[in-house]
C-alpha cells in the first residue's frame, strides 16, 4: 500500500515537471541534433533479488579518472546521463554488503548501457568484481542503429584509407553508381548513399556532433579524419530519438580519440608504386607507356595526459602525396588539320570551300563545290580565334585507329592532402569538463576533376581548405541532472583555377574571342561543343565556393524517478555562397560541318555563322544565409521511462516529442543573367577577329 501510495506521488510530480521541461523547449529554438554522449543505468538488488534503494553508485571511466556518483531511487534504479565515450566500471557499497564492481564496460557513441547490479552480504572491506569481456546487449532502446567500432576502423583494409566506405557494411545502405567513390578524400569522394530506400543525399554524417556535409550537394563531406584518429561512428538508420535529425535518411555519427592517462603514439607509411602494376591495354595497344603511380600516406598520432586525471591530448596528423596517370582518350584533329592543311591524313571527309558552291547543272535540286586550293584553306581566310581554340587539342598518338580515338595518354595527376587535428579534454572540477576539437585539412588536386576537356594543354587546378571546430562544456548540476553545451563551427572552400602551364593560351583566346558582353579577365575561353566525334573543348575555372555553418546547441538531461528526460535547442547559422554559372556556361557554340563538309574546316574558317551559339552576360557569386532561429516554434523532449518487473527491469519505448522546426531563409540572389544568341559575323570591329 505505501509502495502504491509513493507511485502515485511520483505520478503526480512527474506531470508538473513534463510541464517544466516543455515551457523551457518553448523558450528556445530547436532543430534536432546529434548526441556524441552515452548513457549507464540499472538496478541495485540484493541475493534475494529484491531493490536496494537509495544506494550511492560511482561510474568512473578507467582510463581518464573521469567519475560520476549517483544515487538509485527507492526501486533501486540508478541512471548517468550524458557520459563520454570511454571504458568504464561501476561500483557500489551499501552498508551490509560487499562492494561490488563491475569493470570493463564500453560505452559507445549514442549507447544506453545496462548494467544491473546484485550485491552480496558481507563486509564493505571485501569487493566482489565482476569483468565484462563480451559486449552487452543493449535493452534500453528501441532505435535501429549499428556500431562501427575502433577495431573494425583501423583493421578493415581501405583502399585510400576513407572511413566512408565502412558505412557499406551497414544493412540496408546501398550505394548510387558513381555517386559513392571513396577511394580518395576531398572532391575525389563522393558519399551518396541509400539507406533505406531514402534519397541519397539525405542523410547527416556529423563528426563530435559537429555537421559535417558540404550543404551545397549533400554529396561530399568537409572533412575527412584520419583512420587513426576514429574512436568509432554509429549508423543511425531508424525510430532514432528526438535529438538527431536534420536526415530523412540515416545519421551518421563519428567521434573522434581523446588522450588518456598513458602515453601513446603511432606512426604509419602506406605506399603504392606503378613498378607493381600492369600496363594499360588500351595504353599498350598504342605503344603508349604505362600510367605513372606514386602514392605515399604517412602520419603519426600522439596521445596522453597533460596532468594525470586532470587535462589529456590527441594529436594527429597525415599527408597524401600522390602522382596518378589517369587514362584518357579522344577523336583529335591533326596538327596539319588544325593549321587548316587537309592535303594529308584525314580525320574527317574532304572539305570544300562553300564559295564556291553552285547549282548542279544535271540536277537542280543538287550544288556542287569545289575543294580548297592544293585542300589548304588559304591563310587570309583562316580564324585568327579558331586557330588558337584548336591548340587546345592534342595532337594524335594512335596510329591503330587514325579516324577514332587516335589520341589516349595517361596524364599525371597531382594530388596533394594534409591533415591536421588536435583534441584536448579537461576535468576543470568534478562536475564540470571542457572537450576542444580542431581539425584542419587542406586539398589540392593539380588537373582537372570535371568541367574540362582534359588534354593537358589547358587544364583545371582543384583546391579545397576545410576546417571543423568544436567546444563543448558538460556540467553536471546534480546527482540527476547534466547539461551539454557545445558550439561548433565547420565549413570550407573551393576555388578552380587555370593551370600555370595552359595559362597563357587561355587568356589569348579569351581576349581575343570576339564577345557580345564584357567579361573580365581571367576568364575561359569559349565552349566549343565537337562535332562528328570530336572531343569538345571546354574549361572550368575561374570558380569558387564558400561555406560556413555556425551551430550553438544545448542539452539538458534529467532523471526523475523512472524516467530519463532530455530536453535540448540548437541555433544553426548556416552560409553558402558559390559562383552561379561555372565557366563552360560563360559562352559557348556547338561546332559544325554543314558549310564545308568538315568538322575542323568549318571551326576555321572565317566569316562563318557560329552554331548555336550562346552567352551569358557575367558571372557573380549567389549567396545563400539560412538559419534555424531562435524563438521559432520547434523543440524537442524525450523521455525515457524504466518499467519495473518480475525477474528483470523492461523497458517502454522512448516517447518522442517533437515539433519540426521551420528553416528561415534569406537569399541574395544574382541580377538576372541575359543571354544573347549570336551568328557571326558580330559587329563589325570584331567580326574579322573570327
Amino acid at each position: 500500500m505505501e509502495r502504491e501510495r509513493g507511485r502515485l506521488a511520483r505520478g503526480r510530480n512527474f506531470f508538473p515537471t513534463m510541464l517544466l521541461m516543455w515551457a523551457i523547449a518553448l523558450s528556445i529554438g530547436v532543430d534536432a541534433q546529434t548526441s556524441t554522449v552515452g548513457s549507464i543505468s540499472g538496478t541495485v538488488r540484493d541475493p534475494t533479488g529484491a531493490v536496494v534503494p537509495r544506494a550511492q553508485v560511482v561510474i568512473e571511466e578507467e582510463r581518464t579518472g573521469f567519475s560520476r556518483t549517483v544515487v538509485a531511487n527507492d526501486e533501486g534504479f540508478y541512471s548517468a546521463l550524458s557520459l563520454p565515450f570511454g571504458r568504464y566500471s561501476v561500483s557500489t557499497a551499501p552498508q551490509g554488503f560487499k562492494k561490488t564492481v563491475s569493470t570493463g564496460l564500453d560505452l559507445h557513441v549514442n549507447a544506453d548501457l545496462v548494467v544491473n547490479l546484485n550485491l552480496e552480504i558481507g563486509p564493505v572491506s571485501e569487493t566482489v568484481t565482476v569483468s565484462n569481456e563480451a559486449e552487452l546487449v543493449e535493452t534500453r532502446s528501441g532505435e535501429v542503429s549499428s556500431l562501427v567500432s575502433e577495431k573494425q576502423v583501423t583493421e578493415l583494409p581501405l583502399n585510400g584509407r576513407n572511413y566512408a566506405q565502412l558505412v557499406l557494411m551497414v544493412p540496408g545502405v546501398s550505394p548510387t553508381n558513381d555517386n559513392f567513390t571513396t577511394r580518395g578524400t576531398g572532391l575525389d569522394s563522393f558519399v551518396s548513399a541509400s539507406v533505406n530506400g531514402n534519397g541519397s543525399n539525405q542523410n547527416l554524417w556529423t563528426v563530435d556532433g559537429v555537421n559535417n556535409m558540404d550543404v551545397g550537394s549533400n554529396h561530399t563531406l568537409l572533412v575527412y579524419p584520419s583512420i587513426d584518429s576514429i574512436q568509432e561512428f554509429r549508423v543511425e538508420r531508424n525510430s532514432f530519438s528526438a535529438e538527431f535529425g536534420q536526415a530523412q535518411g540515416a545519421v551518421i555519427n563519428l567521434i573522434t580519440k581523446g588522450g588518456t592517462n598513458q602515453f601513446h603514439g603511432t606512426g604509419f607509411e602506406f605506399l603504392r608504386n606503378d613498378v607493381l602494376n600492369a600496363g594499360d591495354f588500351f595504353l599498350n595497344r598504342a605503344g603508349q607507356p604505362k600510367a605513372a603511380l606514386r602514392y605515399n600516406n604517412f602520419g603519426f598520432n600522439f596521445n596522453g595526459p597533460i596532468k594525470k586525471n586532470r587535462a589529456f591530448f590527441f594529436w594527429s596528423e597525415e599527408w597524401r602525396r600522390e602522382r596518378r596517370g589517369l587514362v584518357r582518350s579522344a577523336r583529335v584533329p591533326t596538327a596539319a588539320e588544325k593549321l587548316g592543311d587537309f592535303s594529308g591524313v584525314l580525320t574527317d571527309p574532304l572539305p570544300h570551300d562553300p564559295a564556291t558552291c553552285r547549282p548542279d547543272p544535271n540536277d537542280p535540286t543538287a550544288r556542287i563545290c569545289d575543294p580548297f586550293p592544293g585542300n589548304k584553306i588559304p591563310a587570309n581566310r583562316l580564324s585568327p580565334v579558331g586557330l588558337l581554340l584548336l591548340k587546345v587539342y592534342a595532337d594524335p598518338n594512335n596510329p591503330g585507329d587514325p579516324t577514332g580515338q587516335n589520341w589516349i595518354a595517361a596524364p599525371t595527376a597531382p594530388i596533394d592532402t594534409h591533415q591536421d587535428l588536435i583534441r584536448g579534454n579537461v576535468n576543470i572540477t568534478s562536475k564540470t569538463n571542457l572537450m576542444v576539437r580542431w581539425i584542419n585539412e587542406y586539398w589540392v588536386r593539380g588537373t582537372q576533376l570535371f568541367g574540362d576537356s582534359g588534354f593537358p594543354t589547358v587544364d583545371s587546378d582543384w583546391a579545397q581548405p576545410s576546417k571543423s571546430f568544436a567546444i563543448k562544456v558538460t556540467n553536471t548540476l546534480s546527482s540527476s541532472s547534466v547539461n551539454d553545451f557545445q558550439f561548433s563551427r565547420s565549413g570550407n572552400d573551393i576555388f578552380i583555377t587555370t593551370d600555370p602551364a595552359g595559362q597563357a593560351l587561355n587568356d589569348e583566346i579569351a581576349t581575343k574571342f570576339p564577345t557580345v558582353f564584357p567579361h573580365p579577365s581571367g576568364s575561359p575561353f569559349p565552349t566549343f561543343w565537337g562535332a562528328h566525334g570530336y572531343a569538345s573543348l571546354l574549361h572550368g575555372a575561374p570558380w569558387s565556393n564558400k561555406e560556413d555553418q555556425f551551430i550553438w546547441k544545448d542539452d539538458f538531461s534529467k532523471v526523475r524517478g523512472a524516467h530519463d528526460l532530455k530536453v535540448g535547442g540548437l541555433f544553426s547559422h548556416n552560409i553558402k555562397n558559390e559562383d552561379t554559372i561555372l565557366g563552360p556556361e560563360l559562352y559557348q557554340f556547338c561546332g559544325t560541318s554543314t558549310r564545308t563538309g568538315n568538322a575542323i574546316a568549318d571551326t576555321l574558317l572565317k566569316d562563318l555563322p557560329l552554331g548555336c551559339y550562346r552567352e551569358a552576360d557575367h558571372q557573380e557569386p549567389a549567396g545563400r544565409t539560412w538559419s534555424f532561429m531562435g524563438m521559432t516554434p520547434g523543440r524537442y523532449v524525450r523521455d525515457s521511462r524504466s518499467l519495473s518487473g518480475y525477474g528483470g527491469r523492461d523497458t517502454a519505448s522512448p516517447t518522442l516529442l517533437m515539433i519540426a522546426s521551420p528553416t528561415l531563409y534569406r537569399d541574395f540572389t544574382m541580377a538576372p543573367i541575359k543571354t544573347a544568341l549570336w551568328l557571326k559575323p558580330a559587329p563589325a570591329s570584331s567580326a574579322a577577329l573570327w
